[in-house]
């Protein structure tokens, strides 16, 4: 099976006994882009749904954290722990050493150029403290970064897909890089393409002596929407749990 795993290309799914799914469950238009849509036949149904991130927002719309004026910085397990670089191809150019003093100094500039208090929405796998060190000693919330970022007035993120909840909540978003970050390609290109789809630049936080934050409070709507549409759920698809959208499609095959 692990040969197999190496060798496997969807497309050539018939040709190694693989049947076409009866259906499959799609989120925003890129799906139709993912290598797996090759496994659709004739008869595949597109479900269209949304990401599970949705769901969680579903679920969060009438929760509400009593916490005011705080930024929200998305937490990435590297560089303080390896998960990140535990997926096969990716190796994190972060060091704790470089990365937390550079991003605790951003962090203080944030808080005083918009009088709020940055807060950390911890990784499921990260394993902070309640208030670190390294981060300044600024508290850290587990498993509550949608709740967070709902009643956040500005979001900072590297490469997390959390900003999805950004996007939901029509949060402002400030993307960061590094010289390290810079130094990799991959994560490089990661923050950029990023950034770009909701119409920011990151700013590099080993270089903050001139750095304007003057328009990082503003929203391109436009783009939002785009992402949304593209990465989250379809424009004009069924506002329901994606367990009840499979739900009713498995009634209609009954």
């Amino acid at each position: 099976s692990k040969i197999l795993g190496k060798i496997f290309i969807y497309k050539y799914a018939k040709l190694l006994g693989i049947n076409p799914p009866a259906v499959i469950i799609a989120g925003g238009n890129q799906s139709l882009s993912a290598n797996n849509i090759s496994l659709a036949g004739p008869t595949t149904d597109i479900l269209w749904a949304h990401t599970y991130d949705y769901d969680i927002y579903l679920n969060n719309i009438n929760s509400s954290l009593p916490l005011k004026n705080i930024a929200v910085f998305i937490d990435a397990p590297s560089p303080m722990f390896a998960m990140d670089s535990l997926i096969p191809g990716i190796n994190s150019p972060l060091t704790v050493e470089k990365y937390y003093p550079s991003l605790c100094n951003f962090f203080d500039i944030l808080e005083s150029f918009f009088g709020l208090r940055v807060v950390i929405a911890s990784h499921p796998f990260s394993r902070h403290e309640n208030n670190p060190e390294y981060f300044g000693g600024r508290e850290v919330y587990h498993e509550m970064t949608s709740e967070l970022i709902k009643v956040s007035n500005l979001v900072i993120n590297r490469n997390s897909t959390s900003i999805n909840f950004a996007v939901l909540y029509n949060k402002p978003v400030i993307f960061h890089t590094t010289d390290e970050i810079e130094s990799s390609l991959m994560m490089r290109d990661q923050v950029k393409s990023m950034s770009l789809s909701l119409g920011k630049a990151p700013i590099n936080i080993d270089h903050l002596s001139d750095v304007s934050l003057s328009n990082e409070m503003m929203i391109n709507t436009k783009a939002y929407s785009q992402y949304k549409n593209s990465f989250i759920k379809k424009n004009n698809t069924v506002d329901l749990p994606i367990w009840q959208i499979f739900s009713n499609w498995l009634k209609t095959k009954s």
